[in-house]
């Protein structure tokens, strides 16, 4: 598993299996899980997944809402 930090930004796969922008709120270690807020979404879009849907942003990445 990567080490994650929370408030680290980050890219997740989002529902539309698209990479986004996000930030972590918390981590489960015992489950593998983070909390994530998408860039540019209520707290009410916070979602909590599994590491494999979570990895550290890429060089040049763009985001459909801009650059992170």
């Amino acid at each position: 598993m990567e080490e994650f930090k929370v408030g680290q930004k980050v890219q997740a796969l989002n529902e539309l299996a698209r990479w986004e922008s996000a930030k972590v709120l918390a981590i489960n270690e015992e489950e593998n899980r983070l909390l994530v807020n998408f860039a540019g979404w209520g707290p009410e879009f916070d979602e909590w997944m599994h590491t494999k849907r979570v990895r550290l942003p890429v060089l040049g990445f763009q985001s459909e809402i801009g650059k992170e």
